[in-house]
């Protein structure tokens, strides 16, 4: 079975393209998230991922359809491969039921392995450096009230699409507060209307 997905960005003067490229491949369902309510969440996507059975196609009009940045490309494409279903990009024209095309795919993700390993390698090396000289690694550490405007701001801001740029867990890490407490602005951030970020 083919399943459609696609993702509608506020900036798309046509939104319908989409739903029409993915219908004109013979999908039997299309699922469409559209960030203009959702904003960074991907709800509709994650529907679609649980509907894949072993040997069905995602179907995606391209690349960044899919995912905002490599690590969440790296991670559907990881759970597409885990449900031994395919992924097909039309604008691309590629299929990973092909050895070559998968083969391809598979090198992405071994290189997004290889510089997960030397990111992690340069930062414990950065932190031992830091400890032989008697210094702190890291970045200082902000005061309460200063958290609380650094964590707003990364609430409010936005891409070059108009969606939220920040999940919770990366606010956290920029912030240096634990998840909970983003939770705690993130439930006055919702209070005034926005939609719910990802984790």
């Amino acid at each position: 079975m083919q399943i459609g997905y696609g993702r509608i960005y506020p900036t798309d003067t046509d939104p319908e393209h989409q739903h029409e490229a993915l219908a004109d491949t013979n999908c039997q369902q299309i699922f469409l998230d559209d960030a203009r309510e959702t904003g960074a969440a991907q709800p509709q996507l994650a529907t679609a991922l649980e509907n894949l059975n072993p040997g069905d196609t995602l179907v995606v009009t391209s690349l960044d359809r899919l995912a905002r940045h490599a690590t969440a490309l790296v991670d559907h494409v990881t759970a597409i491969d885990a449900r031994n279903a395919h992924l097909h990009i039309l604008d691309r024209q590629l299929h990973t039921e092909l050895d070559a095309e998968r083969i391809f795919l598979r090198t992405i993700l071994a290189l997004d392995d290889v510089n997960t390993i030397g990111r992690s390698h340069r930062i414990r090396t950065g932190i031992a450096k830091s400890a032989d000289n008697g210094k702190r690694p890291g970045r200082p550490q902000i005061k309460f009230s200063k958290k609380q405007k650094v964590i707003m701001e990364l609430l409010y801001a936005k891409d070059e699409h108009g969606n939220r740029r920040y999940t919770v867990t990366e606010i956290a890490r920029e912030a240096r507060v634990s998840r909970a407490t983003v939770y705690r602005y993130l439930d006055l951030y919702n209070h005034a209307g926005h939609p719910a970020l990802e984790n």
